[in-house]
């Protein structure tokens, strides 16, 4: 729900400029501990602290511990990480550690993942790809940055990004493919062909 917020948001703004677009966004994250605080101040005036879970809000529901470990295991291999997988089988071997803490599940967080993964230079490599992938697609549609945006906040999350058998991935590769070809961003729709021909016709009938 964040990341569809953060999309209509930044679509907006992107429309504008795109480097408004980017300085607000950076301006957001310079201020999101206070953003965090206000937020969670006022959804508890509002009696929605259980619902919302705000007693875990600050741990992230536990994403907090798997992003201290994984942190702390990147350290052994930081420039060129440890191989495709190694984040799976990491955090398998440490399960009941990490369930202890109060953390069950993967690292949760895409960025870290491929950090363990291929190292800094995997990280440096793929985000370059992204980026300009995105900005090829911004030349036709002005909707590539905000998706990115978007798309990176849940990543941020979740570990979706760096898997291949989930729906989500393929979807945003084969989108992020879609925007960067000009003929399918620019193709005409039947309104516009049909209007086309009728200005096309009513000049011949005035000629």
């Amino acid at each position: 729900l964040l990341s569809l917020i953060v999309l209509i948001g930044s679509n907006n703004l992107f429309k504008i400029s795109p480097w408004i677009g980017i300085l607000v966004i950076a301006f957001i994250i310079s201020i999101y501990d206070f953003l965090l605080t206000y937020f969670v101040a006022t959804m508890i005036d509002l009696g929605l602290q259980e619902e919302l879970r705000l007693d875990k809000i600050e741990e992230a529901s536990g994403r907090v511990i798997a992003w201290t470990f994984a942190w702390d295991n990147i350290q052994d291999s930081f420039f060129l990480g440890k191989g495709f997988g190694y984040d799976r089988n990491l955090t398998r071997i440490n399960f009941m550690r990490l369930s202890k803490l109060g953390h069950e599940g993967g690292v949760h967080n895409s960025f870290l993942m491929l950090w363990l993964n291929v190292g800094l230079l995997g990280v440096i490599a793929w985000l370059r790809g992204m980026f300009l992938v995105a900005i090829k697609a911004n030349k036709y549609t002005k909707v590539a940055l905000p998706i990115l945006v978007s798309v990176f906040l849940s990543a941020f999350f979740e570990g979706w990004l760096v898997g291949s058998l989930n729906p989500f991935t393929p979807f945003f590769l084969i989108t992020l493919t879609v925007l960067t070809s000009k003929d399918f961003i620019n193709v005409e729709s039947d309104v516009d062909i049909d209007a086309k021909k009728n200005v096309k016709y009513k000049t011949i009938g005035a000629s």
